[in-house]
C-alpha cells in the first residue's frame, strides 16, 4: 500500500495493523458459531455476513478497526480426477470458499493459502516458483498460469483488492481494482515466473449495487448516505458486465507481460487520490465549509468525487489537482450511472444513489 501511494506521487501512506506491547502483529482466532457443514452450504455473500456479524458481536469488536478474515474451512475436492477447463469448474469443487471485501470485512477462503510463504525470507522465491500445481488434489486459483508462484501472486493480489474495497474503491478499466493484482510477482521480483496461455478469468470477488447494501446493517460506518451512516459490512455483487470487462483487462494484462514491461499492480488516479484521503492513512482536520456538490453535502472542500455504473464501477471521476474540470458535469446525460461517492480533504466519504 505505501509503495504503490509512492509511485503515484503521493507519499508512503499506509494503514496500522494493530500491534501487542512488543510491537508484534495480533493475529485474532475467531471460532465461530457456523459448524463446518453450515460453511459449505452458504454462499460466499452469506457466509460474509454471517461472519461480519459475528465480528460485530464479540469481543474483538472495535468501530476502529477493520478486518481483514481468513475462512478456515475452506476445502477443494476433485471426485473425476480430471483437470479443470475453467475457474468457474475449480470453484465449484471447492467448498467454504469466498473472496469478497467491503465496507468493515474483507473474507477469504483458504484453498489457495498453501502457496504462500512462511516467511518474508521466502517472498520473492515463493512469487517466483515454477512448481506445477496439481488439479487433482489442490485448488489452482492463479489466473490460468498453475503454477505455486502464479497462484501466491494471483491470491495475495486479491487481498489487495478486496482491502481497496473496504475503503471504498469501485472497480476500474485497469490497475489493482480491475485484474492489475495478478502482477504482484511482477511487482516484488526483477522477473517472474513463466506464464502460459490462460482462459477467462472470473471476477476475484461477487458485486452488488449500491441500492441493496442496506440488507446488511451490523455496526458503523466512516461512510455516509444521503446523510445518514450506511451499514458497517457492504459488499459488491457480481454482475455480467463486471465480468466482461475483468476478462477485457486480463486479455490486456496478458499481451502486456508477453512483453514483460508492464506492471497493473497500481492505483488509478482517482482511487489513490480516495486512499490518500482516508482517515485510515491520513490524520486531516476537518474546516466544516459545508457545500453541495452534485446533490452530495459534503462537510468540507471535495478531494475526490466519482460517478459510478452497475457493481461500482468507477465511470467518470474528479479530483482536486483537476481545477479545470467542473464536477457538476459529471453526473449530467449519463443514464447508466448509479450513484455517486465523494471523500472530502478531511477523509469523510459521502454517498448518495441516483434514481
Amino acid at each position: 500500500m505505501a509503495e504503490t501511494l509512492w509511485e503515484s506521487g503521493l507519499g508512503r501512506k499506509t494503514f496500522d495493523l494493530q500491534q501487542d506491547k512488543t510491537g508484534s502483529v495480533i493475529c485474532h482466532t475467531l471460532h465461530s458459531k457456523l459448524s463446518v457443514a453450515d460453511c459449505w452450504s452458504m454462499t460466499g455473500e452469506q457466509l460474509w455476513e454471517s461472519v461480519g456479524r459475528e465480528i460485530m458481536l464479540s469481543d474483538i469488536k472495535n468501530d476502529k478497526c477493520k478486518y481483514l478474515g481468513f475462512l478456515s474451512c475452506t476445502r477443494y475436492s476433485n471426485p473425476t480426477g480430471l483437470a479443470p477447463s475453467s475457474y468457474n469448474q475449480v470453484l465449484k469443487m471447492t467448498k467454504g470458499h469466498v473472496a469478497i471485501g467491503g465496507g468493515g470485512l474483507a473474507l477469504f477462503g483458504t484453498g489457495s493459502l498453501w502457496t504462500w510463504p512462511t516467511t518474508l525470507a521466502q517472498v520473492q522465491s515463493r512469487l517466483l516458483s515454477t512448481e506445477k500445481i496439481d488439479p487433482d488434489i489442490l485448488m489452482d486459483d492463479s489466473a490460468y498460469r498453475g503454477t505455486v508462484g502464479g497462484s501466491f501472486a494471483t491470491t495475495l493480489g486479491s487481498v489487495l483488492h478486496e482491502v481497496g474495497h473496504c475503503f471504498d474503491l469501485g472497480h476500474t478499466d485497469e490497475g489493482i481494482m480491475a485484474r492489475g493484482f495478478d502482477d504482484m510477482d511482477l511487482f516484488f521480483t526483477l522477473g517472474s515466473a513463466v506464464v502460459r496461455k490462460r482462459g477467462h478469468l472470473d471476477p476475484c470477488s461477487s458485486y452488488q449495487n449500491d441500492d441493496d447494501i442496506s440488507s446488511v446493517s451490523i455496526g458503523r460506518s466512516n461512510s455516509c448516505t444521503d446523510g445518514d451512516y450506511s451499514p458497517r459490512f457492504t459488499s459488491i455483487r457480481r454482475s455480467d458486465s463486471i465480468s466482461k470487462y475483468l476478462e477485457g483487462y486480463s486479455q490486456k494484462r496478458l499481451r502486456y507481460q508477453q512483453n514483460k514491461e508492464a506492471s497493473g499492480v497500481f492505483w488509478t488516479s482517482s482511487c489513490a487520490m480516495m486512499l490518500s484521503k482516508q482517515k485510515w492513512m491520513n490524520s486531516s482536520t476537518c474546516s466544516n465549509h459545508k457545500e453541495t456538490i452534485c446533490g452530495v453535502e459534503v462537510c468540507c472542500e471535495l478531494g475526490v468525487l466519482e460517478i459510478r455504473g452497475e457493481g461500482g464501477k468507477v465511470m467518470k471521476f474528479w479530483t482536486n489537482d483537476n481545477q479545470d474540470l467542473n464536477p457538476e458535469s459529471l453526473s449530467a446525460g449519463n443514464s447508466a450511472a448509479t450513484n455517486i461517492l465523494a471523500i472530502t480533504n478531511c477523509g469523510n466519504v459521502f454517498k448518495k444513489s441516483l434514481p
